[in-house]
């Protein structure tokens, strides 16, 4: 993911949660082709969004379910 992808997706999810306060944000980001930048995960975290790479989706299977 780009600096501007996460920017948009920051936005939205701010817009949202603000209406709904109950809502937790989670970005699925492809990591097929690359290493996820430590900067993307680390301004995902200053908005209470995680970043969960493609390659481990599998580990939050329980937790999307719920």
């Amino acid at each position: 993911p780009r600096k501007d992808t996460i920017s948009s997706i920051i936005w939205a999810y701010e817009d949202t949660s603000s209406r709904r306060k109950d809502s937790k944000g989670l970005v699925i980001m492809n990591d097929k082709n690359r290493e996820i930048d430590r900067g993307i995960y680390e301004a995902l975290g200053k908005y209470d969004l995680q970043g969960i790479k493609w390659t481990e989706k599998s580990k939050y299977v329980d937790y999307l379910a719920a």
